[in-house]
């Protein structure tokens, strides 16, 4: 389907309560930029929280040696934690003994986060999200090792490995595994996806050339010669689909990237990946040449016909689209409606299509929409007006051969879930499932202390007992109740509070906040979306630097209030250019600096510590960001300046009058 048949789309667009004149406005902050210094209160900046308990954990390297005080405020403290989760084994059976509280029981006095008796120490969150990266058998090499060989500018300079460990792990034994690269000059990297797949059906690698040439380098391995803006050489390659996974490596023009994008997004299987590499060109200052292209109107916020990045967050807004209440008709590209995530690393952004169960299940849609529906018409309008020619491609059905490789939901969260009951449903419903199940099994058996910042009680008592039961050595698992905590509010039971988890009541936001990260580090920071955004922000802010090396900080309900702002926006323009405190504004924005380093601007920042972020990943309604593990930091990328100074500092400086109050970026 080409722009002309997108654009009649309008019409069909489906919404919840149409005709609603309902907006949810930004609540960000408006005051000058001069009065936006680092706040003094409680004798610590925001920026030295993080440092402090950095400093506070350097010699605290032994088990947690007292755990948080129990519901009833008294000091409870409970077995340490040996990693090997028999203690909790224990308290689970001391649990079945214990009379259950009925579903309407008052809740009990809650203890002051100001009160917390925690003990900092260093977060586990590293060695989980590095265990198992080279795959299922130890004796073989890693797509790492691998790319070190073979001399590819994946490992030594993009440092690429660190993604394709994580992407490509749950594909790498899959039988018949079909597998295309845009972009092979010496064959380097196909000879290191032959060597990583051992069950390929067929690797196919694109060559710019005259189109239609073909040859076989070994069993399996075939270049074939063309080019990547021509729509016969990308017709051939949807025809030899459908594929399990598509690299772009190409030409590494941003105009070539999209058209490759619309034009392979069919062929991708359910469940398959679709990467595209070499974002830096994206922004490098206008006139700048690429492999004989010379770019025009590229640099930082870009509007979407001359910028790749700008086009995929159009393309990302649609993962929201139940949630702020369109139940049909919203979409940017063609097929867009079968994406599931869209994660952005170092200079490189990967594409997840939902399988074909996660197809059949949506989220609930929004009873109103958080926006006017004109607003929402133009906007895709205007988004639509940037995508390139139709693009004519075979008649491939991916749906009929799922991807033998992707990630199948789990047992795992699923069986917490289902031990929640009639509760665990409602939670379910949210379909944030599909994403924990992926995020989160790297950590399920570590010794992890987890912090979630909510606000009704009773629903951080659900999302407590989901934690501890999902989590098999957890040490410590904290709720922050901001509303609706008074003493006396009805909750659902959740038996006998474990010693390792409670929650505690949020009266001060500053202090609390400031007494949460002097506990950390943390391994996983859960926001639970249901605060305003400028309180989501200040958390963000506040918190980041509190999070292990390897850890995740998650924003859930992220498009809560951000649509109405966004829908007036000129869509062809950059979210990060939007002058408001729109959480998706200010995350897309950090987002941006994921290239500092492929740019030769490593000194760029807005998040304090954000240089040590590795990924970004969207999903529906909800965002995860990862902290690069120290191997990573060590290991950063590198390139070339090729970027505009002045425009760069230029947006730096409107993008940072958006932050935090106390937050100015060095």
């Amino acid at each position: 389907m080409g722009n002309a048949s997108l654009a009649t789309a309008d019409a069909s667009l489906c919404f919840a309560a149409s005709g609603s004149e309902r907006t949810i406005r930004a609540t960000g902050n408006e005051e000058p930029r001069a009065a936006r210094q680092r706040s003094a209160e409680h004798g610590m900046t925001p920026a030295g929280w993080g440092q402090r308990h950095k400093e506070e954990s350097r010699g605290s390297r032994g088990k947690v040696s007292e755990v948080f005080r129990s519901k009833e405020g008294d000091p409870s403290v409970g077995p340490v934690s040996d990693g090997s989760g028999s203690d909790r084994q224990d308290l689970a059976a001391a649990a079945t003994t214990t009379t259950t509280t009925t579903t309407t029981t008052a809740a009990s006095p809650l203890l002051q986060c100001s009160s917390l008796d925690i003990e900092a120490r260093p977060g586990i969150a590293e060695g989980a999200q590095g265990a198992g990266s080279a795959g299922s058998n130890s004796k073989r090499q890693s797509i790492g090792e691998l790319l070190a060989k073979s001399g590819s500018d994946k490992f030594g300079i993009h440092h690429y490995e660190r993604y394709y460990e994580q992407w490509l792990a749950p594909y790498r034994d899959a039988i018949d595994v079909k597998f295309v690269e845009i972009g092979v000059e010496h064959g380097r990297s196909l000879n290191v996806w032959k060597q990583y797949f051992p069950n390929p059906k067929l690797i196919v690698g694109l060559a710019y050339g005259k189109s239609g040439d073909a040859k076989m380098l070994q069993e399996k391995v075939t270049v074939v010669n063309g080019d990547q803006s021509d729509s016969a050489t990308m017709q051939h390659l949807a025809s030899l689909g459908p594929w399990d996974i598509v690299v772009d490596d190409g030409s590494h023009v941003p105009s070539h990237m999209v058209f490759s994008l619309f034009a392979l997004w069919s062929s991708v299987k359910p469940g398959g990946l679709y990467v595209i590499e070499d974002l830096e060109t994206n922004y490098w200052r206008s006139g700048s040449n690429i492999y004989g292209y010379k770019l025009r109107g590229t640099g930082v916020g870009a509007d979407a016909r001359h910028s790749a990045v700008t086009k995929m967050e159009q393309i990302s807004q649609v993962l929201v689209r139940h949630h702020i209440g369109v139940a049909s008709g919203m979409s940017v590209m063609p097929g867009d409606d079968s994406l599931c995530s869209i994660e952005w690393g170092m200079n490189l952004v990967v594409l997840r299509r939902c399988t074909d169960e996660e197809m059949a299940q949506n989220p609930p849609v929004a009873a109103e929409p958080s926006f006017k529906e004109e607003d929402l018409k133009e906007w895709l309008q205007e988004a639509r007006a940037s995508n390139p020619p139709e693009v004519s491609v075979a008649n491939v059905t991916p749906n009929s051969e799922p991807s033998g490789g992707a990630p199948r939901p789990g047992t795992s969260f699923a069986d917490a879930l289902s031990q929640l009951g009639v509760e665990g449903q409602g939670w379910s419903r949210r379909l944030y499932q599909r994403h924990y199940e992926a995020w989160l099994a790297p950590f399920r058996f570590s010794a992890v202390k987890l912090v979630e910042l909510g606000s009704i009680r009773s629903r951080l008592d659900l999302s407590i007992k989901l934690w501890t039961s999902y989590f098999k050595a957890a040490t410590a698992v904290l709720g922050v109740a901001t509303a609706g905590a008074a003493d006396g509010t009805p909750r659902p039971s959740i038996g006998p509070m474990l010693p390792v988890a409670s929650i505690c009541r949020d009266d001060d936001a500053q202090e609390t906040v400031r007494k949460v990260s002097e506990k950390g580090p943390w391994d996983i920071v859960i926001d639970d979306g249901s605060l305003p955004m400028n309180q989501a922000l200040f958390r963000l802010f506040s918190l980041w630097e509190a999070v292990s090396p390897g850890g995740l900080y998650v924003i859930e309900n992220v498009a809560k209030e951000s649509w109405a702002s966004i829908a007036r926006s000129n869509a062809s323009t950059s979210l990060t250019e939007l002058r408001d405190a729109s959480l998706v504004t200010k995350l897309l924005q950090v987002k941006q600096l994921l290239v500092r380093f492929d740019v030769g601007n490593p000194k760029m920042s807005i998040l304090p510590e954000d240089g040590e972020l590795c990924s970004m990943e969207w999903g529906m309604n909800i965002v995860v960001l990862r902290k690069c593990t120290t191997d990573h930091s060590r290991n950063h990328p590198r390139g070339v300046h090729r970027f505009d100074a002045k425009t760069w500092n230029t947006w730096l400086d409107q993008a940072t009058l958006t932050n935090p109050n106390g937050f100015k970026s060095p």
